[in-house]
């Protein structure tokens, strides 16, 4: 089934927004970041639903793992740590700005 609360968060983005990608592999982590190439759009499959384009900008130097982010004070409420079942999310500036330095420092 598809979750609604993702649905919303896909509703909201915009042409030349930054998102993060997120494996849920063996390894649970942050790997790159991709761009918004259009606004929200009717999927053509579903038209209840909603869906973007994405194109891939860069990977992060190093990944960010899931149990970093819960290792951050800063990062304990994003909902990654508290909801990391649902497949899109909002991510705050100050969550990202913390991310990459996270990846930048290994």
């Amino acid at each position: 089934g598809r979750n609604f609360e993702a649905r919303n968060n896909i509703s909201k983005m915009k042409n030349g927004d930054e998102v993060l990608i997120y494996h849920t592999g063996k390894v649970k982590a942050i790997v790159g970041i991709a761009a918004v190439l259009n606004d929200p759009f009717p999927e053509p499959e579903a038209s209840d639903w909603t869906a973007v384009k994405l194109k891939p900008v860069r990977p992060l130097k190093s990944p960010v793992t899931l149990d970093q982010i819960k290792n951050e004070a800063v990062l304990k409420n994003m909902i990654l740590v508290k909801n990391s079942r649902l497949s899109v999310q909002p991510v705050t500036k100050a969550e990202l700005s913390l991310i990459l330095k996270i990846s930048e420092k290994k």
